[in-house]
């Protein structure tokens, strides 16, 4: 059993427990790669929602998003 402290488990606790975990995400690498030439430009529609901006605007705090899945089978 790991020694938990007040200040939480020891770094040699934890890097035993991972060591032993048969799941290791840090080994794996993954990227998206889109071949459609105009992602950049959509994905700069959602990314501008996300930073509070639409089609140039500020987004008002009472302004609602509604965002639908078009392909839920991918």
């Amino acid at each position: 059993m790991a020694e938990i402290t007040k200040a939480g488990p020891s770094q040699l606790s934890v890097s035993s427990v991972l060591a032993e975990h048969p799941v290791k995400p840090w080994q794996y690498q993954s990227r998206i790669s889109p071949r459609d030439p105009g992602f950049a430009a959509r994905a700069s529609v959602i990314l501008g929602l996300y930073q509070g901006f639409y089609q140039g605007r500020r987004l008002r705090p009472g302004d609602r998003i509604l965002s639908v899945d078009a392909k839920p089978s991918i």
